[in-house]
């Protein structure tokens, strides 16, 4: 064994020039460790999960809000909803919370803009993650794949998604474009759009140049109004063809 473990270390140290350490993501959330020699992976290590589920927790946080949770009260919120309705959601584990609550006046918790995280603690990296910007999700040119895009928020601000409020708007939308059956789709066939009770109808793409100030959209957003105040929702966000008259 001895002989073995000091050949080892002979072999890295002669080779120390060809070989490559590398972690799987800056978090010691997974201590995960590969060594390259040249191109080859002589060594694999998976560690142990320090914080378990937080990354996942993270990653859904930001897949249904379009941002990351600013703080871990925000995260916690999120996760007690996740575990009474568990359509798409990762449960964070106790143990997880429980650190992060008990060191939080030494947790820098920054989200330095809306696809990024950095959770430190002391000179430790609890999480690092980058995320996807809504922007580029659904806002570029293969927004029809978007179609699928509905999230729903209540008064509070919290994520409410519901299948049956989906299939609700689902259907008043469709009705309404049966009303436009024989009118000309524009140019761009689906836009992705929101609304608030505050600002009412808005073009959720930066990008997108289209002008809500048809009948169409006017009567969509009549629409959105109703159905918020029926749903005791706050935000909605969905998309919709654009009817040229």
């Amino acid at each position: 064994m001895k002989d073995s473990v000091k050949a080892t270390l002979c072999f890295l140290n002669n080779e120390k020039k060809h070989i490559t350490w590398r972690f799987s993501h800056p978090t010691v959330t997974s201590m995960n460790l590969t060594i390259f020699f040249y191109d080859d992976t002589i060594y694999r290590k998976a560690g142990a999960w320090f914080f378990p589920g937080l990354d996942a927790s993270l990653m859904d946080y930001n897949k249904y809000y379009f941002e990351f949770p600013s703080s871990i009260e925000d995260l916690i919120v999120y996760d007690s909803l996740a575990g009474k309705d568990r359509y798409g959601f990762y449960q964070c584990c106790d143990e997880t919370f429980s650190y992060l609550l008990e060191n939080k006046n030494k947790i820098d918790w920054q989200v330095t803009d809306e696809a990024t995280i950095l959770i430190m603690s002391g000179r430790d990296t609890i999480a690092y993650q980058l995320g996807c910007s809504p922007q580029a999700l659904y806002c570029g040119d293969s927004i029809v794949a978007g179609r699928s895009l509905f999230r729903f928020f209540d008064n509070h601000g919290y994520y409410a998604h519901s299948e049956n409020v989906e299939k609700a708007l689902k259907v008043g939308l469709s009705e309404l474009r049966n009303n436009y059956s024989n009118t000309s789709i524009g140019q761009t066939k689906w836009h992705t759009l929101v609304y608030t009770k505050e600002n009412g109808l808005q073009l959720f793409c930066q990008n997108d140049d289209l002008s809500l100030n048809t009948q169409w959209f006017h009567e969509i957003e009549e629409f959105m109004y109703c159905f918020c105040k029926e749903n005791e929702l706050g935000k909605v966000i969905f998309v919709s063809p654009s009817y040229i008259k």
